[in-house]
């Protein structure tokens, strides 16, 4: 060991044996070459995008998404390095057609998704619910929207579908009442006075009109047409009046399905 202390002395090689000097030039080669395979291997100095121009790829958004299409683990890996992300518009037709564990860990290890890709609207519940049938997708989706804000997101997403649900049940529970009281206030007015300005109304472009007005552009309508419900001019009338009430107060549909769903998600992340 006597030449590897003296590569780190003052004694001069002057004093070597040729085996010594031999030997230290073997291990000066062999520290050489070990420094440049590790260089290589670590990919120190080396730009991704000029190894992805070599392998005749360009640095974009589009080969970026077509190398997830086609599981171009190795591009993948490049863009992944050189900092591209994926948009979160992506992130769920990424998760639901082209996830594989191997990418999603090259995509861990250099951040390419975020929580804000996490959304929480209605419509969301859906690919949620598609992500539980599949564990490794469920899990790496759990790990990615594990922040506190998408779990907020998800509990404001309940408290609002709740307050619909009720709004809709004490709708539906008064809507006989408001029929009753719209049909009373459109019939203030006598057979002869609905017919008179029924006969005088010009339907126009204007996209909303009055109850009032919607029972004469009806009564219009049968008029112009010289309709046979003419022949008893108060039924038709009352009839209009009442498919205009009815329309004005519609009986909402309420289920609780929605709820459900956000459920569903919620027990998963929360």
């Amino acid at each position: 060991m006597k030449f590897i202390k003296s590569l780190f002395s003052q004694e001069s090689p002057k004093n070597w044996s040729s085996f010594e000097k031999f030997s230290a030039i073997t291990v000066l080669v062999g520290l050489f070459f070990g420094a440049v395979s590790l260089i290589q291997s670590l990919d120190i100095g080396e730009d991704p995008r000029e190894k992805l121009a070599k392998q005749g790829i360009q640095w974009s958004y589009d080969n970026f998404t077509t190398a997830i299409a086609s599981n171009d683990i190795s591009a993948l890996e490049l863009f992944s390095k050189g900092g591209m992300k994926l948009k979160n518009i992506h992130f769920q037709s990424y998760i639901l057609s082209h996830f594989t564990p191997e990418v999603g860990e090259i995509f861990k290890r250099h951040n390419v998704l975020n929580s804000s890709a996490c959304s929480a609207n209605l419509d969301d519940m859906r690919f949620y619910s598609r992500v539980s049938l599949d564990p490794f997708k469920l899990s790496y989706v759990k790990k990615i929207c594990s922040s506190e804000k998408f779990k907020v997101n998800l509990i404001n997403l309940r408290e609002v579908e709740v307050k619909k649900y009720h709004q809709a049940l004490d709708k539906n529970r008064y809507r006989l009442a408001r029929v009753k009281e719209c049909v009373v206030d459109l019939s203030d007015s006598t057979l002869h006075k609905y017919y008179d300005d029924a006969s005088k109304f010009v339907i126009t472009s204007k996209s909303t009109y009055t109850p009032r007005e919607e029972v004469l552009g009806k009564l219009n309508i049968e008029l112009l047409m010289g309709s046979e419900k003419l022949n008893n001019p108060e039924q038709l009338l009352n009839d209009s009046i009442n498919q205009v009430c009815n329309r004005l107060n519609p009986e909402l549909s309420v289920s609780e399905h929605a709820i459900k769903r956000i459920d569903e998600v919620m027990d998963m992340f929360i």
